[in-house]
Formats: C-alpha cells, sequence, structure tokens
C-alpha cells in the first residue's frame, strides 16, 4: 500500500532537524508519494491506526523548509477541507477557459426528436451525477469532520500557535497565507464549540505580536474578526477581546505620534517620491522584503562562476534560489552522439570558488533524473519539491551513440578539412582533431570527450538553460565543528559591516535637515517665461527649487542605497544567528539526554 509506505518514511524522520528532513530522500519520496494520491488522503487517516499521522503532518509543517511546506499544507487541506474546496479553487483560476463553452444540443444540426431525447438523458445523467456527488460530498464531509476532532484531540496548543504563527503571520508568500487561511477556517467549521472557543482563545494570545508582522497579518486579522463574531461569548471574554484590540492600536498610534522621524518624514512626504522610511537604524524585516514571484530566469544571467569536466558543468549562482522547474533546450544536434539521461544536483553552501565542489560527489544532493528520447531538442524538468540551491550541477550521464558514424571522419577544427579517425591528424595542416574546436585545449585523458573540460565547448549540440525560480534569502547550515566557527565569523563580519552602513545612513539625516531648512526659507522660484516647446522634462526640472533636487537625491538615492544594504546585511545577519541558537540548542538537548543516559547506566 503506497499509503502505508509513505506513513513509514514519515515516521522514520519523527524527531529530525528540519534540514536534514528537508534534504532526506525517504521523506522527499514520502511527499511526492502523497501527492500523487491527495484524495485518498483522509480514508488513509480515518482507517490509519497511527491518529498520531495527522498530528505530526501538522506538527512538521512549519519545522521544514519554506518550499516543503506549501506541500505539506495542501496534505493537510485534502484531508481536513474536502476534495470539494481543492477543486472550485482549481476551477477558479480555469474559468475563464470554460465560460465560453455552447448550451448543449445548439448548432449541431440534429433534428428536433433526437435533440429532445438528447436533453432528457443529458438531464437524467446530470440529476444521477449530482445525486452521487451528494453522497460522497457527505461522506467526505464526516470524514473531514471526524479527522478535525481528532486533530483537536492530538494538537497541543503550543503547537497549534506555532502552525498559525508560521504561516498566518511569518510567511513571506500570500498564497501561502491565504492556504492556511482556508484550513484554519475548516478547523474552525468542522470543530464543536468549546473546541471554537480555545481556536479563538489562542488566536486571541497572538493578538499583542500583531504589530510586528505589518502588512503580513491580514489573513489572520479576518480570521480573528470573523471567528469573534461567529463565536457565542460571555460579556467578559466580549469585554476583554475588546480592550485587547484597543490597547494594540492606542499603542501603535502613540509610537507613530512619538517617533523620533516623524516630522522629517511628513516634510519629504510632500516634497520627494516617498517610497520607504530610509532613515530608520533598525530595518523592518517585514517592510523590506518584498513577495518575490517565480519567474523563468536564464542561467547564464544569475552565473557568477562555471566548471566543466566531461560530463558535468558545474555552476556558482550569484545568491541562493528557490527553484522549481529546470527547462533544457537542445541545439545545433549532432545525431553522432545524444544526450539519452540527465542529472541535476543542487547544493546550497556558500562556496567562494566552485572548484571547490567539482569532482567532489558527496557534497551534492540529487533532485531529479531524466531520460531523453533520441533526438529530443527541449526537456522539462519538473522538481516535485522546489529545492533552495547556491551552486547547481548538470550532468550527462548518458548517451545514444552511433559508433560507425564517430570511427569514419572528423572535421578538423583548423582548416576544416575532412580527417581520418585514426591516427586523428590532418594531413592538411597538421593539427590533432581532437582538440577542443573552441579553445584548442587536448584532453590526453579522454581522446574524444563530450565536454571540453577546460572551457564547456560541446560539438555534438548547444545547451541553453531557463530556471523557473526566485531569489531567495539562505544561510548554510551547520552539520561540524567548522561549520559553526565559520558561521560565528561570519555573523561578527557582517555585524562590523553593519555598525559601517549605520554610520553611513546616519551622516545622511544632517544633510536632509539642512536641505528641508533651505527649502523652507528660500522664496519659490518662478518659472521660466521663455521655455521653449522642446524643454520637456530639462525646462520642467529647471523650475524646481534646487535644493528639492539636491533632498531628492539625498533621500531617494544615497540614503535608499545604505538603507538597502543596512536591510540586506541585518536579514543575512538574523538568520545566520537564528541558525547558530538553534544548532546550539540541538547540542545541549543532545548533550542532557547523553548524559541522563550515561547516568542510569
Amino acid at each position: 500500500n503506497m499509503w502505508v509506505k509513505c506513513q513509514e518514511r514519515i515516521l522514520l524522520e519523527h524527531g529530525q532537524t528540519a534540514r536534514k528532513t528537508y534534504n532526506n530522500p525517504a521523506v522527499r519520496s514520502a511527499l511526492v508519494t502523497s501527492v500523487l494520491l491527495p484524495s485518498s488522503l483522509p480514508f488513509f487517516l480515518v482507517l490509519s491506526s497511527s491518529a498520531a499521522v495527522l498530528y505530526f503532518l501538522l506538527q512538521v509543517s512549519f519545522l521544514v523548509d519554506e518550499g516543503v511546506s506549501p506541500v505539506l499544507l495542501q496534505l493537510l487541506s485534502c484531508a481536513l477541507c474536502g476534495s470539494k474546496v481543492l477543486s472550485a479553487a482549481a476551477a477558479s483560476s480555469g474559468s475563464s477557459g470554460t465560460s465560453g463553452s455552447a448550451p448543449p444540443g445548439s448548432g449541431s444540426g440534429q433534428p428536433s426528436g433526437q435533440s429532445k431525447s438528447s436533453s432528457k438523458k443529458s438531464k437524467k445523467e446530470e440529476k444521477e451525477k449530482d445525486r452521487e456527488d451528494g453522497a460522497s460530498g457527505s461522506q467526505e464531509d464526516q470524514l473531514c469532520t471526524a479527522l478535525v476532532s481528532q486533530l483537536n484531540k492530538f494538537a497541543d496548543k503550543e503547537t497549534l500557535i506555532q502552525f498559525l504563527r508560521c504561516f498566518l503571520l511569518e510567511s513571506n508568500s500570500s498564497s501561502v497565507r491565504w492556504q492556511a487561511h482556508c484550513l484554519a477556517l475548516h478547523i474552525y467549521r468542522n470543530s464543536n464549540k468549546s473546541q471554537q472557543e480555545l481556536l479563538l482563545d489562542l488566536m486571541w494570545s497572538i493578538w499583542p505580536e500583531l504589530p510586528a508582522y505589518g502588512r503580513k497579518a491580514a489573513q489572520f486579522v479576518d480570521l480573528l474578526g470573523y471567528f469573534s463574531l461567529k463565536t457565542q461569548q460571555t460579556e467578559k471574554k466580549l469585554k476583554e477581546y475588546s480592550q485587547k484590540a484597543v490597547e494594540i492600536l492606542r499603542m501603535q498610534n502613540h509610537i507613530l505620534t512619538n517617533h523620533p522621524n516623524s516630522n522629517i518624514y511628513n516634510t519629504l512626504s510632500g516634497l520627494v517620491e516617498f517610497d520607504g522610511y530610509y532613515l530608520e537604524s533598525d530595518p523592518c524585516l517585514v517592510c523590506n522584503n518584498p513577495e518575490v514571484p517565480f519567474c523563468y530566469i536564464k542561467l547564464s544571467s544569475i552565473k557568477v562562476d562555471t566548471r566543466y569536466t566531461t560530463t558535468q558543468q558545474v555552476v556558482k549562482l550569484i545568491g541562493s534560489h528557490t527553484i522549481s522547474k529546470v527547462t533544457v533546450k537542445v541545439g545545433d544536434l549532432k545525431r553522432t552522439k545524444m544526450v539519452r539521461t540527465i542529472n541535476l544536483y543542487y547544493n546550497n553552501r556558500t562556496v567562494q570558488a566552485i572548484v571547490e565542489l567539482k569532482n567532489k560527489p558527496a557534497r551534492w544532493h540529487k533532485a531529479k533524473k531524466v531520460q531523453l528520447t533520441p533526438g529530443q531538442t527541449e526537456v522539462k524538468i519538473d522538481l516535485p519539491l522546489p529545492i533552495v540551491a547556491s551552486n547547481l550541477m548538470i550532468e550527462f550521464a548518458d548517451f545514444y551513440e552511433n559508433y560507425q558514424a564517430s570511427t569514419e571522419t572528423l572535421q578538423c577544427p583548423r582548416c576544416s578539412a575532412s580527417v581520418p579517425a585514426n591516427p586523428g591528424v590532418c594531413g592538411n595542416c597538421g593539427e590533432n582533431v581532437y582538440q577542443c574546436h573552441k579553445c584548442r585545449s587536448i584532453n590526453y585523458d579522454e581522446k574524444d570527450p563530450f565536454l571540453c573540460n577546460a572551457c564547456g565547448f560541446c560539438k555534438y549540440a548547444r545547451f541553453d538553460f531557463m530556471l523557473y525560480a526566485k531569489p531567495c534569502c539562505a544561510v548554510d547550515p551547520i552539520e561540524n565543528e567548522e561549520d559553526r566557527k565559520k558561521a560565528v565569523t561570519n555573523i561578527n563580519t557582517l555585524l562590523d559591516k553593519a555598525d559601517r552602513v549605520y554610520h553611513q545612513l546616519m551622516g545622511h539625516r544632517p544633510q536632509l535637515e539642512n536641505l528641508l531648512c533651505k527649502v523652507n526659507e528660500a522664496a519659490p522660484e518662478k518659472p521660466q517665461d521663455d521655455a521653449g516647446s522642446g524643454g520637456g522634462i530639462s525646462s520642467a526640472s529647471a523650475s524646481v527649487n534646487r535644493y528639492i533636487l539636491q533632498l531628492a537625491q539625498e533621500y531617494c538615492g544615497d540614503c535608499k542605497n545604505s538603507f538597502d544594504e543596512l536591510s540586506k546585511i541585518i536579514q543575512v545577519t538574523a538568520g545566520r544567528t537564528a541558525t547558530l541558537w538553534a544548532d546550539e540548542a540541538l547540542r545541549k538537548s543532545l548533550l542532557n539526554i547523553k548524559l541522563g543516559y550515561d547516568f542510569t547506566n
């Protein structure tokens, strides 16, 4: 049974760290298996003797990487929301393509009697289908209610709070927040009164944290308002919730009113294009971490270093990227040797030079293996789960070879004359025909390699790679003492750099205040009456107070650049510090377990 295998694989990894779980092939395979049969999940969970599986899915969903968590959310939605909700979401995205369908029987050219009989049959079929859908729907609703009851029985308050906080507030993806919104809504609707009150209390306990999440709290507030209206509460509870809401609003209004930069921001907003608060010494990681959608990116545009072997391209990316799919286009194909198998590997560690990872297979994770047919010119590598990669390796592992054609004649790279494959020396110019046609390098270990190990040139085909990806902020995992020391060194380096950028940012404030004083003191300059018709933007700029132009350059240019740099440094530092703390906590817990074990024995 596929679901039993899935359960065993997931439970095997219970208690492992999130990073290890993400990279472990067993869990990735289990998740892929789960996605293949999502509709069978409710039946499996009800019939399963282990009721902890559903709770474990909930628990592990906020521990794994952001590339895996949407899949676990999808599984939980399949179990707790039902197929109707999921199909309605899918139909809403594809409704535009089906809205123009013609009614049955119109313009078919059939006789009226035949059309009437066919319409009667179709009506009967529709009624039978609706009846079957209603029966299956009611059965599915009962299953969902039973599973929600099971979840409420096993899930403790802390786990539910972590789940709500992670997906409704911390997630930077609006689609994930709406998915969690749908899941929380159906948990509420399929719960009894006491469980609904408990869920509402949990959400109000998170309410004081909302100011830190800004725009990302929209889905949470929507649910909180709905639950507060729908749940019958005592007068005491209503008063408590109202006081909490008013207290937060009062506190935030007080902070805004007394903010040290409020006056300068108000003045600047009326003079320049005001897109952000660039004078903050502690940049907000919500406002300055916009949601970046997936898009198609050429691999050549984001690579900074490349090394080659006779069958591999090893690429270092500009930064960390979340990759969902890879498209390989094959051009100038020659039938003498064609690719049969492509393996895609990834590595999410930061390296100084990509040569550190060359010929080191143990440091790579295998993402996907694809087979090509002879003569295939395009292949799409759809990854079951998005990967986070700082480095990629594309391996051409197997080939279709026409040995007869390849052993007859070869083309001289210098004079293009036909040369016998043996001995492979041009009789016209004396060149070795096995040298690279691009860089003239000769591989003495392999006479006729698929790729030149010096420049990567391939005489059998031309490969273009396109990634469906987005940039992300990722930090190196800590797996040994050397990684730990490296993380501490990097954090200290980043903190020193952040301090320099901070002082540079604070240096802009006196200049801005000086320019604002000059703007207020200076009389408005009169527009030039003799501006020519071709003046355009230049004449408009000439009529603007020069201090306002300097102000715009200072704030929207120099100040913004310093602020963006500080934001990136703080974001990476926060990630590395969190990773270091998590590793320290894990080390202490393992040490305590070991000491306890030794003591009892």
